[in-house]
C-alpha cells in the first residue's frame, strides 16, 4: 500500500513537473531563443513621418483591381505590365524604362471591417516589450504569436527595408504603414494601406533603378495622397 502510495506521488510529481516545464520553462527557452535571433528590422516600431511633402512632378495615373492612384513617373514600359491573381489576391507588376519596378496587391479584409487595427498590433509590438517574468502562460504565448508574425509580415519585402524605420502613413481615406525610410537608398520599400474595402500594398524594387537618389519620401507621399476606390476592371496607366 505505502508503495502504490509512493509510485502515486512519483507519478503526480513528474506530471506537475512536465506542466511547469512546457508551461514555464519552454515558452521562456523560447522566448530567449526568438529575442537573441529575432532580425533587427522586428525591433523597429511605427513612428510619424516628418515629411509630409507631396512631388508635383508630372506624372501617371493608375487604374487596378477597384484602386485609382497617382504615381510620379511617366515613363511605365507599358509592354511589361503583368497583371495575376494569387488565391483571393490580386497582384500586378509594373515596370518602368529607368529600372524602377512597382508590385501591387490587393486584398479584401478578413472581416467585415479594416485589418488595420490587427497590423498595428503586430508592428507595435518588438522584442524589446517581451517581458523576461510574464504574468501568465496566456501572456507570454500573446508575445511569441505577435513576434513570429510580425518576423513573416516583414519577411516578404527585399532587402528588410524596417531596419531604417516604420512610418504611420495617413490619408483621408486610408491609414498604414511604410517600412523603409527612403533617405536610405535600399533595394526595396513598402507602402500598406487599410481601410474597411481591403487591403493595398505597393512594393518598390529599386535594384535596377538608375536614380542614385531612388524613391523619395515626396514620390511615396503623392501615391498615398491620391489613392482612391473607383469600380473595379481592367488595369489602366494614362498620363
Amino acid at each position: 500500500m505505502k508503495r502504490a502510495r509512493r509510485i502515486l506521488a512519483a507519478i503526480g510529481i513528474t506530471i506537475v513537473a512536465l506542466f511547469v516545464f512546457v508551461d514555464f520553462i519552454v515558452p521562456d527557452v523560447l522566448s530567449s531563443y526568438l529575442k537573441k535571433t529575432a532580425p533587427a528590422s522586428v525591433y523597429a516600431v511605427p513612428t510619424d513621418l516628418q515629411d509630409l511633402s507631396v512631388s508635383q512632378v508630372p506624372g501617371t495615373r493608375m487604374r487596378y483591381f477597384g484602386y485609382e492612384f497617382e504615381i510620379p513617373w511617366n515613363d511605365i514600359d507599358h509592354a511589361d505590365r503583368k497583371p495575376f491573381a494569387i488565391k483571393d489576391s490580386d497582384s500586378a507588376w509594373v515596370s518602368c524604362r529607368s529600372g524602377l519596378k512597382l508590385f501591387i496587391a490587393t486584398d479584401p479584409p478578413d472581416a467585415a471591417s479594416s485589418d488595420y487595427p490587427l497590423a498595428k498590433l503586430v508592428y507595435d509590438f518588438s522584442p524589446s516589450k517581451m517581458a523576461i517574468w510574464p504574468p501568465s502562460p496566456r501572456t507570454q504565448y500573446r508575445q511569441l504569436i505577435l513576434l513570429t508574425s510580425k518576423s513573416q509580415l516583414l519577411s516578404h519585402i527585399p532587402s528588410t527595408p524596417a531596419e531604417s524605420g516604420i512610418f504611420n502613413l495617413r490619408s483621408q481615406s486610408y491609414r498604414g504603414f511604410q517600412l523603409g525610410n527612403p533617405r536610405v537608398r535600399q533595394d526595396g520599400l513598402s507602402v500598406q494601406l487599410y481601410s474597411e474595402d481591403g487591403r493595398f500594398e505597393m512594393t518598390f524594387h529599386q535594384q535596377a533603378y538608375e536614380e542614385p537618389a531612388g524613391v523619395t519620401q515626396a514620390e511615396i507621399n503623392r501615391i498615398v495622397q491620391t489613392l482612391r476606390r473607383v469600380e473595379k476592371d481592367s488595369a489602366v496607366a494614362q498620363r
